[in-house]
Order: C-alpha cells, then structure tokens, then sequence
C-alpha cells in the first residue's frame, strides 16, 4: 500500500508528466473509472506503447477477463 505522502509524490510527479513505474497505486474492487481533463489529449501508456487519446477515458473492468499462469507458491525455491 502506498503511504500519503507517497501518493501526493505520485500525483505532483503524474501532473508534470515525470511519472514513475514505481508509482502504482491498488484501485480495489473498481468496475468503471472516468478519467477526466482540461488538456485536449491525455498520453496514455496501452501495452508498453504511449499514444495521445482525447478525454474522457472511460474504463471498465472485467471479472476474471484475464487469465494468469504462475507456478505455485514456493515454487523454484530451494529446500536445505
């Protein structure tokens, strides 16, 4: 979980456009987000690719819409 500080960091470093990957913020239990603006285009990031999208973003979240693979917990860890 990231701290106040820490989001408000996040949020001043986003609104100049020197986002982090480190800043990610946890949206739990979200179905739909808007993301609203004055600009007239918003640099988005969509698969590791940037573009330009006019707002506002509308997203929404899908329940089990995707499928991860990961070995166990504990797998590949070596025991004595």
């Amino acid at each position: 979980p990231m701290g106040g500080m820490a989001f408000f960091g996040a949020l001043v470093r986003a609104l100049a456009g020197r986002s982090r990957t480190t800043d990610m913020v946890r949206l739990d239990d979200v179905q739909t987000l808007r993301v609203a603006s004055r600009r007239s285009h918003l640099r988005v990031a969509i698969d590791g690719e940037t573009c330009h999208l006019s707002p506002p973003l509308d997203y929404a979240i899908e329940a089990g819409a995707l499928r991860v693979i990961a070995p166990p917990p504990g797998a590949g860890t070596k025991s004595a």
